[in-house]
C-alpha cells in the first residue's frame, strides 16, 4: 500500500506533483456533479494522486479576491492564513475605516481580508470593497508593494482602470485601500461564456491594452497582468491591481516580488526587473489564449520551476485552433494565420528585444487587423494588400461568388440529372453563408435579389436563395420585401420535397410574425404531408413543425402546440451530435413562449441551454440568444442582470458589426430599456436616441426595431414631465407594431398595454372623467380577451384595466377583484415584484376610499418596506414614492400636519431622485408641501 512517501504510479514526491499538474486543468475545468464522478474513479484506482488533486482544487477554489499582487507576496512571505473561527464574528464588522463603515466579509486569504464598506461620514453613499492586510505581514517587501499599488492607482485615471478611491493605516499600522467592487468576469471566462467570436475577442483585448497603455504612458508597469487582473463588467475590460507596480525605468534596482506563473516573462522568471516588455509579454499570452484556447509553448503554469524542460517556441496559434468561435463555420485557424499569428508570437518572444517596443505599437496593430488594413508592422507580402482589399470590400466578391453559384445552379437543373438535387441542395448553405456575410458587413442585399429574380434563373436556384434572403429581412424585421421575395419563389416547380419544406416554413414563419396564424397552420402541416420517414428529411421537418407550434399557440390551443413541439425535439436530439442548430432553435422557441407564460426559470433554463449548444458554433445564433436573454431579465424584472447583459450585446456587435449595423441600434434600444427599468433616466434617453437614429438610418420607414425606439422613449418622456408626448410616441409605436405584426403578436398586446397606462395616467391628472378613461379601457380589455384566448396570463391586464376604472368604480367591487390578484401575483412572480407591489398600492387606495384609513396605513407601511429593498428598481421607487404620499394624505386628514409634511418631504425626495422635478408627481408634492403653514425647504435641483 502506498504511503505519503511511496507513490505506486511514481515515489517520488516530485513525480507526484508532476502528474498533479498534468492532470489538474482536466478537473478543475469540471464542476459539479461530473467533477465529483471523476474524483470517486479516482481515488479508487490511484489514491495519492486523488488526495493530491483535492488539495489543489481546494487551495483553486480559494483562490478570488484577494489573489492580487499582495496575496502573491503573502504566498512567498508568509505563514498559512488565519481565518477567525466558525462561528466567530469578524471583529471589523460595523467599525469604521476612515469614511468607510464595514458591512461583511467578502473573501479572505493568506494576506488578509477583503470587506464590502459603505461610505459613513453622510457625504453620499457609495459601497467599495476594502482590502485589509492581515498582521505579521510588515516585511519591506510587501510595505513597498502595498505604498506603490496606492500611489500608482491615486495618480492613474482611465476608463479602462479601477481606480484607488482611498486608503490609510488601521490602529494596529496596517494598511488598508478601497476600491470599487467591480461585478465582472476574467476576460478569458467572459468570452467563453458570451461566445464571443474572434473579432469580438479581438476587439475587447483592444480596448483592455488602452488601459496598460495609459499606465505605461504615467511611468508605471502593471507587474501581474492575467485574466483574473482583466475583468469585464458590462462589456467593459478593466484593469485591476496595480499593487507590484513599480516606476517604468531602466534602473534594474526594484526587486521582483512576484509572479504568476504562465503569465510572468522569462527574464522576470530569471529575476529581472518588471519592465514594459514584461507587460507586453504577459498581454500577449492573454491574447494567445482568447485566440486558440491554449498556452504558448514554453510558459505553461506551473509552480514547480524544476519540472520545466526549458525554453522552447511557441507555435503560431493557427496550428493549435480547433473550429470554434470562428464563425459560419470556418475553420479558426484560417482567420488566425498571417496577421493575428504575427502579432501574438510577437508579444510572447523569449527574447524582451524582439516584443513590440510599447503597447501602444500593439495596440496599433490590432486596430489595423480590426480595420482589415496592413499592418505597420507586416512586410509587404505578394498578395498581402489584396487580400485585405477583399476582406474590407466583402460585397462585391460575395456577389460574384453568388453569379457563379446561380449558374452552376441553373446548369445542374436543367441538365436533369441525379445531380442536379444535390447540387441545389448543397447552394443552400453557400447562400445562407454569403448572405450572413453580407449582412454583417452592413452591404445592401439589392444585388442578390436582383440576380436571384432573373427569368433565366431556374426555379430550384431561386428556392435555393430567395428563402435565404427573405429569412434575413425577416431577422432586421422587414416583412414587407421578406414577402415579395417569397411570393417570387415558384413552389409549384419544385421537385426536391425537402426544398419546397424549406419555402414552406419560410413562408409559414413570416405568417406567424404578422398574427396569420391559421394560414401559417395551413401551410406547415401542407409542408409536412410531402416529407417522408426519412433521417435526411429531419431537419426540414423540425423547422415546420416548429411553425406549426407558433401557430397553435396563436389560435388558443396550447395542448396541440406541446404535443408537436415534443415531437420536433425528439428529432432535434437524434440531430444535435452533428448539427446542434435545429435544437438551439427549438430552445430559443420553448424559452419565448415560457417567458410569455411567466415560467421564468424555465425559459431561462431553455435559454443557457440553447446558448451552451450554440457557443462553438453560429455567431449570427448565439447573438440572438444572448439578445433573447436580455428580454427574459427585463420580463422577470432583475433590470441590473438586464443592463449587464445588455451592454455585453452592445460590445459584441459594435465590435463584431460596426457602430451603424440595424442591430447595433437595436441593442442601445434594449440597454436603454434596462436602464430605464432602473430609473436612470438620462442615460435610457441618450441610449434610445442613439439607437433609434441609427434604426432610422439602417432601416428608414416603420418596422419593429422602430416600433420598439419610440415605445421605449415614450415611456422615459412620460417620467420625464412631457407626458402628452409620451402618450403621441406610444400610440405611434402601436400602430407600427399592428401594422407590422398583426393584432394579435406578443409585440402588439405588450405595446397596447404602455399605451394604456400612459392614457390612464393622463386621464388621471385630467380629473378622471369616465369618458375621458373609455381609450385606455377598451385598449386593457382587448389585450385582456387577447391574453385569455391565447392561454396567456391575463394578470397584467386585469391590474391595469383595475387601475384605470378605479377612480369611477365601486371601491368595494374593485376591492373584491384586487385581493385575489395580490394574491395571484405574488405566486407568480414574487410578493415584492413590481406588478404585486403595484396591485397592493392600488388595494390602498381603495381601502382609503372606503374610510379604512388604518388598515390602508398598515398596508402602506408594509409596501413602503418592501419597495425600500428593491430600490432603485424604477417601478419600486414610484411605489415607494406613492406609499408615502398616500401615508402623508392620511395623516393630513387626521389633522397630524407635521407627520404629514414629513411624509410628503421623503415623498417628493424619492420621487425627485427617480424622475426628476418636471414629473407631475414631484409637482402635485411639491404644491402640497406649499399648502403648509410650516415653510419647507425647496426640492433638489435634477436627478439624484
Amino acid at each position: 500500500m502506498a504511503t505519503t512517501g511511496e507513490v505506486g504510479n511514481g515515489t517520488a514526491p516530485d513525480a507526484l506533483a508532476a502528474r498533479a499538474l498534468a492532470a489538474f486543468d482536466t478537473y478543475a475545468e469540471c464542476t459539479g456533479a461530473a467533477r465529483e464522478r471523476a474524483l470517486a474513479a479516482l481515488a479508487a484506482t490511484d489514491p495519492p494522486l486523488h488526495a493530491e488533486l483535492v488539495r489543489w482544487l481546494a487551495a483553486d477554489a480559494r483562490v478570488g479576491v484577494l489573489e492580487r499582487p499582495g496575496a502573491a507576496v503573502a504566498a512567498l512571505h508568509a505563514a498559512p492564513a488565519d481565518p477567525a473561527p466558525a462561528g466567530t464574528a469578524d471583529r471589523r464588522l460595523g467599525q469604521r475605516l476612515g469614511a468607510w463603515r464595514i458591512e461583511a466579509v467578502i473573501g479572505r486569504g493568506g494576506m488578509g481580508t477583503v470587506y464590502r464598506a459603505q461610505r459613513a461620514d453622510g457625504a453620499y453613499r457609495q459601497t467599495v470593497a476594502i482590502k485589509c492586510v492581515r498582521g505579521g505581514f510588515g516585511g519591506p517587501a510587501l510595505a513597498e508593494a502595498l505604498r506603490n499599488e496606492r500611489q500608482a492607482l491615486a495618480g492613474l485615471r482611465h476608463p479602462g482602470i479601477a481606480a484607488l478611491l482611498d486608503g490609510g493605516l488601521d490602529e494596529d499600522g496596517d494598511p488598508w485601500f478601497a476600491m470599487p467592487i467591480v461585478e465582472g468576469r476574467p476576460i478569458d471566462a467572459w468570452c467563453a461564456e458570451q461566445a464571443l467570436g474572434l473579432r469580438a475577442r479581438v476587439a475587447l483585448f483592444a480596448r483592455a491594452c488602452e488601459g496598460v497603455a495609459h499606465a505605461h504612458g504615467s511611468g508605471r508597469v502593471h507587474g501581474d497582468i492575467k485574466p483574473s487582473n482583466l475583468l469585464v463588467e458590462a462589456g467593459r475590460p478593466l484593469l485591476l491591481d496595480f499593487g507590484l507596480s513599480v516606476l517604468a525605468t531602466a534602473d534594474p534596482s526594484p526587486p521582483r516580488i512576484a509572479a504568476t506563473p504562465g503569465y510572468a516573462a522569462p527574464e522576470v522568471l530569471a529575476g529581472a526587473a518588471l519592465s514594459v516588455a514584461a507587460d507586453i509579454h504577459a498581454l500577449g499570452v492573454v491574447l494567445y489564449r482568447l485566440l486558440c484556447d491554449r498556452w504558448p509553448a514554453g510558459v505553461e503554469p506551473t509552480v514547480f520551476p524544476a519540472l520545466h524542460a526549458g525554453p522552447s517556441s511557441p507555435q503560431p496559434p493557427s496550428r493549435l485552433a480547433g473550429r470554434r468561435n470562428g464563425g459560419r463555420g470556418l475553420p479558426r485557424a484560417r482567420l488566425l494565420r498571417g496577421d493575428l499569428d504575427a502579432i501574438a508570437l510577437r508579444c510572447v518572444a523569449a527574447d524582451p528585444a524582439r516584443r513590440y517596443g510599447s503597447v501602444a505599437a500593439l495596440l496599433d496593430d490590432l486596430n489595423h487587423w480590426l480595420a482589415s488594413r496592413p499592418l505597420p508592422s507586416r512586410g509587404r507580402a505578394p498578395g498581402y494588400r489584396a487580400r485585405l482589399f477583399l476582406r474590407r470590400h466583402p460585397a462585391p466578391v460575395v456577389a460574384a461568388l453568388l453569379a457563379l453559384a446561380l449558374g452552376a445552379a441553373t446548369a445542374a437543373y436543367r441538365s436533369q440529372t441525379v445531380q442536379a438535387a444535390r447540387t441545389v441542395q448543397d447552394l443552400a448553405g453557400l447562400y445562407e453563408a454569403s448572405l450572413a456575410a453580407l449582412a454583417d458587413a452592413g452591404s445592401p442585399l439589392d444585388e442578390p435579389e436582383r440576380r436571384l429574380l432573373r427569368p433565366d434563373v431556374a426555379a430550384a436556384a431561386r428556392a435555393a436563395g430567395l428563402p435565404a434572403l427573405a429569412r434575413h429581412h425577416m431577422a432586421a424585421g422587414d416583412y414587407r420585401r421578406a414577402a415579395i421575395l417569397l411570393a417570387a419563389a415558384p413552389a409549384d416547380r419544385l421537385l426536391d420535397p425537402r426544398q419546397r419544406a424549406g419555402l414552406d416554413a419560410a413562408r409559414a414563419h413570416l405568417l406567424n410574425a404578422r398574427s396569420a396564424h391559421a394560414a401559417a397552420g395551413r401551410i406547415a402541416e401542407a409542408g409536412l404531408a410531402h416529407l417522408g420517414p426519412q433521417a435526411a428529411d429531419a431537419p426540414a421537418r423540425i423547422g415546420l413543425q416548429a411553425e406549426l407550434a407558433r401557430a397553435w399557440w396563436g389560435r388558443g390551443e396550447p395542448a396541440r402546440a406541446e404535443a408537436v413541439l415534443r415531437e420536433a425535439f425528439v428529432a432535434a436530439e437524434g440531430l444535435a451530435a452533428h448539427d446542434p442548430a435545429p435544437m438551439t432553435e427549438l430552445l430559443v422557441l420553448r424559452g419565448q413562449r415560457r417567458l410569455q407564460t411567466w415560467q421564468y426559470a424555465a425559459a431561462e433554463h431553455d435559454l443557457l441551454d440553447a446558448l451552451g449548444r450554440v457557443a462553438a458554433g453560429d455567431r449570427r445564433l448565439a447573438d440572438a440568444v444572448h439578445a433573447e436573454r436580455v428580454r427574459a431579465a427585463l420580463a422577470r424584472e432583475a433590470p441590473a442582470e438586464a443592463q449587464q447583459q445588455a451592454q455585453a450585446l452592445l460590445a459584441a456587435r459594435r465590435a463584431g458589426l460596426g457602430e451603424t449595423h440595424l442591430r447595433t441600434g437595436w441593442a442601445w434600444i434594449a440597454l436603454a430599456q434596462a436602464q430605464y427599468a432602473q430609473a436612470r433616466l438620462d442615460e435610457a434617453q441618450q441610449s434610445v436616441r442613439r439607437g433609434e437614429a441609427i434604426v432610422r438610418a439602417a432601416q428608414p420607414g416603420d418596422t419593429p426595431a422602430l416600433a420598439d425606439a419610440l415605445g421605449t422613449a415614450a415611456l422615459i418622456e412620460a417620467l420625464d414631465g412631457d407626458l402628452a408626448r409620451g402618450v403621441a410616441q406610444a400610440r405611434q409605436a402601436l400602430a407600427i407594431t399592428r401594422a407590422v405584426h398583426g393584432p394579435s403578436h406578443e409585440r402588439t398586446l405588450e405595446a397596447m398595454l404602455a399605451l394604456g397606462s400612459l392614457l390612464a395616467w393622463q386621464a388621471s391628472l385630467a380629473g378622471a372623467d369616465p369618458a375621458a378613461l373609455a381609450p385606455a379601457v377598451d385598449l386593457h380589455r382587448l389585450g385582456l380577451h387577447e391574453s385569455e384566448r391565447q392561454g396567456l396570463p391575463v394578470a397584467l391586464h386585469r391590474l391595469f384595466l383595475l387601475r384605470a376604472q378605479a377612480a369611477w368604480r365601486d371601491p368595494a367591487d374593485t376591492e373584491t377583484e384586487v385581493r385575489p390578484l395580490i394574491a395571484e401575483l405574488s405566486r407568480l412572480r414574487g410578493a415584492t415584484s413590481d406588478r404585486a407591489l403595484q396591485a397592493r398600492m392600488l388595494l390602498a387606495g381603495v381601502l382609503i376610499r372606503q374610510r379604512r384609513e388604518d388598515e390602508a396605513a398598515a398596508l402602506l407601511r408594509s409596501l413602503a418596506d418592501d419597495a425600500q429593498a428593491r430600490l432603485p428598481s424604477l417601478v419600486a421607487g414610484v411605489s415607494l414614492a406613492s406609499a408615502l404620499e398616500a401615508l402623508g394624505d392620511i395623516d393630513h386628514t387626521a389633522g397630524h400636519v407635521q407627520r404629514a409634511g414629513a411624509h410628503w418631504r421623503q415623498a417628493r425626495e424619492v420621487a425627485s431622485g427617480l424622475v426628476g422635478t418636471h414629473n407631475p408627481v414631484v409637482q402635485r408634492l411639491a404644491a402640497k408641501l406649499g399648502s403648509l403653514e410650516t415653510p419647507v425647504p425647496a426640492a433638489g435641483p435634477g436627478r439624484a
